[in-house]
């Protein structure tokens, strides 16, 4: 009975209805074969585009060569790094370092000035010349070299200098050189010297003071000191952008286990390799598959959305072949003939999406690569694999086929009369009263607190892999609110039904009696509607929330639109200088300075933060609630009040006149004790002038030359070079305190010092008085070591004179008794005297205690509450924090870092006056800025056209473009935005779909209305009352649904790039307008299809509808 000109004729009856089942079938297949390529294709794409923007991750290997066996170590490190890297691609590039040389002049020095000679495999790849030439080998004994620009300033040195070094350890080796350049670094952070900060600094000051390096070519440098041995860097350059998660895990453990397999050659040759591949390994191995599994929570709901509206269009043609179907059963067609036409129409409805859908799913992705979020992230949006494509399209169509044919089959098994009683009677659902609903909700229900409990993260399954249940959490809570929404079809209709029946319009309340009456027929196409509705808001929503979540999480890593980091060494900015500077970079409002220490509590690393409290909240960038809990305030009011003697003006030198007096020579000194030569007329003594700008910032300088001869004495101090060659004064300056350094030579006796007069030199300056109810503290250390004791002494001002003071002798130590070297500070105080307590304990002395807020994560390890003190292991003591305050983070500390905020004035003020700071101690090495506008690019750009300016530590603009942009982290946006757009058009086609078939199945009903006198207005307004109440019902229900499952599931489902819970914690973000356009689009869109419906209703005449079933 069937064959293909049956299939066909059956087909052609019903086009519209066919034509829509087809398109479902097409759009359904596309969609679902290119979610299916893109989720593989994507994190191949973003792991090696992070691969390569990872370009330096390699391996540092550091080799104590013996003499004479460079070409052996050579040969052993190849060896191993054969086995190490396999198939993988490297190149060596090679460091060297050789011992140090004294300079020129500095021979007989007890600690001479030095300089080291080095060489970089192709240095001027890494470095741009800034005079001269690079070197080459030449033909007689003098070496050509180039030094870092930094260092020939330092040295005093220019291209064409010709000078000779000598070894510092064997005084018989000397090298002639001629400089021939000088070259700055492009990078500081360049991988070829990030181990040797003497290249990008200049000079190095420990024991003694190293310039350079004295950079040769490899050649040379080889042939002059490989005799000698020394230490020689290979660096290991590889490509790994071919690797895939499991072969670059495999690397990674290949390489820890590579200083064992160096280990092994022994004879004396030390190898220590050091590289990050490991942990970038572990890293990318997450963030593969926190990437794979958060980008599958979309996934799973456009496969949901999908495969529904497959079942819809199945149930759909099979509820519509029903009544034929039975009625050729009952002219004896058998249920084989019958299985052979359903499929057979079936499959005709796929065909086009099984050969069209996987030849559209790349042409799709790329349309959605042009929507401005994902082309901005760079990310490559890709179907992946063809045959992959043709599997899912394949495996679907056999469904929709099954789908169609079974229910069918299903339903005819009964005669002709017993199948058109079933299809007036209606159908009950299959879940209808027996709460399977229900449960489809508890298991919701479960995912989703699963999800909220463990996060999409990997360690939500223990495994370490995507825990099925978790993800399809979100997918699970969209289908049972729909269904349980359903419910509302019954309740919505009678309440719609009761409304218009008290109008006096007949059209609204036939359409409202029709939904009530046969709510189910109205279920299937209210549920796609329902969730291709809920699916578009939580689409949005997570791409809304997800793209807030990068811009607070750089926020917070930034803490400031900029934060600077102060160049080491010999720069242009000096310490006074910086502040004032930085406030000049273009569209730059303020500049706050910000001291940061390394520190430690117990086992683990920590960090000492501190910052001007005061002006520090007008450059945070986090959220209020996190400024308000560091309570900035607070720690600001807990500054002791500092005095100065402010210099009027704007000086640019600086004169003190000072006095020493001596009172005679020490008398009852202990046997044992050595008396230096002294002559009061003819020793010198050293004051050191502590000095302070505008913005905090200390810096101290010498006064030497003092003789104790009872006159008045000038101490001159020009302030250009405190400023820097590029640097300006931030004013006013300020005489912050003096400092008297012991001789350690007890003949001089008691000393009369005094301060006569301070007075500037520049516009507007003028003498200097000390403030109004301010006076002199004064304490002394003697130096034994930390801890020394410290004692208050005594310390007045005379009428005339700013400071008069008188200053005793160390007292003399030990047995046998020796004399220390003591040190007398004198700072401008008011009232109580500052704290001096600078207790030792052991061998590291306790610094006086400082308010400051820490993090929870120090708390913890501390066991720390809000009033309790914490104990920070600093270089110079144990630092001493009164907590006032505990916030989950602290701004501007790397993710996992802990440690705590203080006040820097706080700070300085405290170690100073207990003695505890060095020159520098609490100085800023970093500043935060606020600029206009959030235009920070201006001033990065001359940041880094001005050499010895800073470096740029976090632009917060960029890092939320690099966060925004990573690239397993765009492959989200991909994925949402073609959920946004499959829900825009599988809810076109729920509804299209639902009124073709309802404009062909109840032809008929339609003319019987209109044969019993309804005209033709009233039958298209009773056909739009009830497309209304269906739209409304998937409008507002789906929008209510999406908002709930996106508040539950979207915080929990956003992570940062590394694979870790983001800080701050990632808060609902409902793009309001997408969402309401959404709404507001679909209704139009309906309302445009509901219309072209009732045109084609109109044009149907009478007759044939009135006749049909004439021929049965």
């Amino acid at each position: 009975m069937w064959h293909p000109g049956l299939v066909l004729r059956r087909m052609a009856s019903d086009r519209t209805l066919v034509l829509a089942a087809c398109a479902t079938a097409l759009f359904a297949t596309t969609v679902l074969a290119a979610l299916v390529g893109y989720a593989g294709a994507v994190t191949r794409d973003g792991l090696h585009r992070t691969l390569a923007q990872n370009a330096q991750i390699g391996a540092a290997v550091v080799v104590t060569v013996l003499p004479g066996q460079g070409a052996e170590t050579s040969r052993q490190l190849d060896q191993a790094l054969r086995r190490t890297y396999g198939n993988i691609p490297y190149r060596l590039e090679t460091t060297a370092r050789s011992d140090s040389y004294t300079l020129p002049g500095q021979e007989r020095a007890q600690h001479p000035e030095l300089t080291k000679f080095a060489t970089f495999t192709g240095i001027d790849q890494h470095a741009r010349l800034t005079a001269g030439r690079w070197p080459a080998a030449t033909g007689d004994d003098t070496a050509e070299a180039v030094l870092p620009n930094s260092a020939a300033r330092q040295m005093k040195l220019k291209p064409g200098a010709v000078f000779t070094v000598h070894g510092r350890v064997d005084k018989a080796s000397a090298i002639k050189v001629r400089l021939v350049g000088t070259f700055d670094v492009r990078t500081k952070d360049d991988y070829l010297w990030h181990r040797d900060p003497l290249v990008t600094t200049g000079a190095e000051q420990q024991n003694y003071t190293t310039y350079g390096p004295l950079v040769l070519t490899p050649a040379v440098y080889q042939a002059r000191f490989s005799a000698a041995g020394g230490d020689v860097t290979w660096f290991v350059r590889n490509d790994l952008s071919h690797l895939d998660v499991s072969g670059l895990k495999a690397l990674g453990q290949r390489m820890e286990d590579s200083t064992t397999a160096l280990r092994k050659y022994g004879d004396g040759t030390t190898f220590a390799v050091s590289s990050d591949l490991p942990q970038l390994a572990d890293q990318l191995s997450s963030a593969v598959l926190v990437a794979r599994s958060t980008m599958f929570v979309p996934v799973l709901q456009l496969i949901l959305l999908a495969g529904y509206a497959w079942l819809l269009v199945a149930r759909l043609l099979a509820d519509h072949r029903r009544t034929e179907l039975a009625l050729m059963r009952t002219r004896g067609a058998g249920m084989r003939q019958l299985a052979g036409i359903t499929a057979a129409e079936g499959f005709a409805v796929v065909v086009p999406g099984l050969l069209l859908g996987p030849l559209l799913a790349d042409p799709l992705l790329k349309l959605a690569g042009h929507a401005p979020a994902v082309r901005a992230s760079g990310v490559r949006l890709s179907a992946g694999s063809p045959g992959t494509l043709w599997t899912v399209a394949g495996v679907a169509a056999i469904a929709f086929v099954a789908a169609v044919t079974v229910p069918t089959l299903r339903a005819v098994k009964g005669t002709f009369v017993e199948t058109e009683a079933a299809i007036s009677r209606g159908r009950r659902g299959a879940w209808a009263g027996t709460g399977a609903d229900l449960a489809l909700l508890l298991v919701a229900g479960l995912g989703v607190w699963q999800l909220t409990r463990y996060g999409s993260t990997p360690r939500a399954s223990g495994a370490g892999g995507i825990d099925p249940f978790i993800v399809s959490g979100p997918a699970l809570a969209l289908l049972a609110g729909g269904v349980l929404m359903l419910r509302l079809v019954p309740v919505t209709s009678r309440a719609a039904e009761r409304f218009t029946t008290r109008g006096r319009g007949l059209a609204p309340a036939l359409g409202a009696r029709q939904v009530a009456r046969r709510p189910l027929r109205y279920a299937g196409p209210a549920l796609l509607l329902v969730l291709a509705m809920a699916v578009g808001v939580l689409s949005a929503t997570t791409m809304s929330t997800w793209q807030r979540s990068q811009k607070d999480q750089a926020d917070f890593r930034a803490s400031a639109d900029l934060r600077v980091t102060e160049p080491p060494g010999d720069v242009a900015l000096g310490a006074l200088g910086r502040g004032a500077r930085y406030a000049t970079l273009p569209g730059v409002q303020d500049a706050v300075p910000v001291a940061r220490r390394t520190a430690s509590y117990g086992n683990a690393d920590a960090v000492l933060l501190a910052a001007d409290t005061k002006t520090l909240g007008k450059v945070l960038r986090v959220s209020p609630e996190l400024t308000r809990s560091l309570k900035l305030g607070a720690l600001a009011a807990a500054r002791p009040a500092t005095h100065l003697v402010p210099l009027p003006g704007s000086p640019t030198r600086l004169a003190l006149d000072l006095r020493l007096t001596s009172q005679g020579a020490a008398q009852g000194l202990p046997t044992g004790i050595y008396l230096g030569p002294w002559d009061p007329n003819a020793s010198t003594y050293e004051v050191t002038a502590i000095l302070t700008d505008a913005r905090g910032a200390t810096y101290t300088v010498d006064l030497s030359g003092l003789k104790a001869d009872g006159k008045a004495q000038t101490a001159t101090v020009d302030l250009a070079p405190l400023a820097g060659p590029q640097g300006a004064l931030s004013y006013p300056v300020a005489l912050r305190g003096l400092r008297w350094s012991d001789p350690a030579n007890p003949n001089h006796g008691p000393m009369t010092f005094e301060l006569l007069g301070v007075r500037g030199d520049g516009p507007g300056s003028g003498p200097a008085a000390l403030p109004q109810g301010s006076n002199w503290d004064q304490w002394w250390d003697d130096g034994t070591g930390p801890g020394a004791r410290s004692a208050p002494l005594s310390a007045q001002q005379k009428p005339g004179v700013l400071l008069t003071t008188t200053i005793r002798p160390s007292a003399p130590v030990g047995d046998p008794p020796s004399m220390p070297t003591a040190r007398t500070t004198m700072l401008v105080a008011h009232g109580d005297a500052p704290n001096h307590d600078y207790q030792p304990t052991g061998s590291e002395p306790s610094l006086p205690v400082v308010p400051g807020v820490i993090d929870r994560s120090l708390a913890e390890r501390a066991n720390a509450k809000v009033g309790d003190t914490v104990e920070l292991h600093l270089g110079n003591g144990r630092q001493r924090v009164h907590v006032t305050g505990i916030v989950r983070a602290l701004p501007g500390l790397e993710s996992g870092a802990s440690g705590a905020l203080v006040d820097l004035p706080t700070l300085s003020d405290v170690w100073e006056a207990a003695g505890a700071a060095s020159d520098t101690a609490a100085n800023p090495d970093e500043w935060w800025l606020s600029v206009k506008d959030e235009r920070t690019a201006p001033a990065v750009a001359t940041l880094k056209n001005r050499q010895g300016w800073g470096d740029v530590a976090a632009d917060r603009i960029q890092l939320r473009q690099d966060l925004k942009n990573a690239p397993l982290a765009a492959s989200l946006q991909g994925a949402l935005l073609l959920g946004f757009g499959a829900a825009l058009a599988f809810t076109l086609i729920a509804f299209i779909v639902n009124a073709a078939v309802a404009v062909r199945e109840r032809s008929r009903e339609f003319t019987v209305l209109r044969a019993l006198g309804l005209n033709q207005r009233q039958v298209s307004g009773m056909l739009a009352v009830e497309q209304a109440i269906l739209v409304g019902l998937g409008l507002f229900g789906g929008l209510a649904l999406g908002l709930v499952v996106a508040k539950l599931v979207v915080p929990h489902i956003v992570l940062t790039v590394q694979a870790a819970p983001p800080y701050p914690p990632a808060s609902l973000a409902v793009p309001w307008v997408a969402v309401l356009g959404l709404a507001a689009g679909v209704a139009v869109m309906l309302g445009l299809v509901l219309m072209a419906v009732i045109r084609v209703l109109r044009k149907r005449g009478l007759g044939g509808d009135l006749r049909a079933g004439e021929d049965r």
